[in-house]
């Protein structure tokens, strides 16, 4: 058992009485100050999210953080689009606390997991790994994990958000994306928004077949996909092949969009529904 799994079992207490409190923040810098070097695939594509969305958001772009968690990334759409009305859906009930605290009257936060269905559902909790917890059971970083089934509510992306263009979507639901893409229709496919998306694979048939199901939903809606840095860069989207072989390497992170980066803006602004 490594020493950041150890720390993870006996801090996990106290981390549910400090989560949404004033105290969750800074907790959350010791943790990181002192684990700072232990997940460098994170750290990477944590940067290329700031990096994508200082590059692509516009003060008045609407955004959606779908598994806002803490918000870190929800903080950047507000301060980098601080005229558009941003949206962030959170089930965990002690982070959802958490984002009403530090995000009141700034954005919409909906304590409820995304999906395609209208209801309630179980969701795993993973005490012990917070972000890792989800609707799918995953593969997760260590066998020694404490899972807390709870019920949330659930809803469709094109409800939470009827009646208002939006221009980014970013999605970090852990195996759960598949079921918030087909909840998001008519929001893909009226606004072509550019999306940030989760996305692994463990090979396995069931997740092929959730593969499979993810590239369907995205070119339905008219949306191609992307490796992060070449959708920046103006590079082409991959294949169907190139994206299985991706996975296959363990990328995980993605974008999907109808144009590159250079392009997308001039595009949009001259064609479909007023967007703002």
């Amino acid at each position: 058992m490594s020493l950041e799994t150890t720390a993870r079992r006996l801090a996990s207490p106290l981390a549910r009485l400090v989560i949404g409190t004033p105290l969750e923040s800074a907790a959350y810098w010791a943790w990181h100050k002192v684990f700072r070097d232990s997940d460098p695939v994170n750290r990477e594509y944590d940067l290329l999210t700031v990096e994508l969305m200082s590059r692509f958001l516009e003060p008045g772009s609407n955004c959606v953080d779908v598994g806002a968690h803490r918000g870190v990334m929800l903080r950047q759409m507000i301060r980098l689009a601080p005229r558009g009305r941003h949206a962030a859906v959170e089930p965990l009930p002690a982070y959802a606390k958490g984002l009403r605290r530090r995000f009141k009257r700034l954005a919409d936060i909906h304590e409820l997991a995304v999906s395609d269905t209208q209801g309630e559902i179980t969701f795993h909790q993973v005490l012990s790994y917070p972000s890792y917890s989800g609707i799918a059971r995953r593969r997760y970083p260590s066998e020694d994990v404490t899972i807390k089934d709870i019920r949330v509510r659930t809803a469709l992306l094109d409800d939470l958000v009827a009646g208002r263009s939006i221009d980014f979507v970013k999605i970090d639901v852990e195996g759960g994306e598949l079921a918030v893409l087909r909840g998001a229709g008519r929001v893909l496919k009226e606004y072509r928004p550019v999306v940030l998306f989760e996305h692994g694979s463990d090979g396995t048939a069931e997740a092929l077949a959730r593969t499979a199901g993810v590239w369907a939903e995205l070119q339905a809606a008219g949306l191609s996909i992307y490796k992060i840095r070449a959708w920046l860069d103006g590079g082409a989207p991959v294949s169907w092949e190139d994206f299985c072989e991706a996975l296959g390497r363990g990328d995980y992170y993605f974008v999907a969009a109808d144009e590159p980066l250079a392009t997308w803006r001039i595009s949009h602004s001259s064609r479909g529904p007023a967007r703002g």
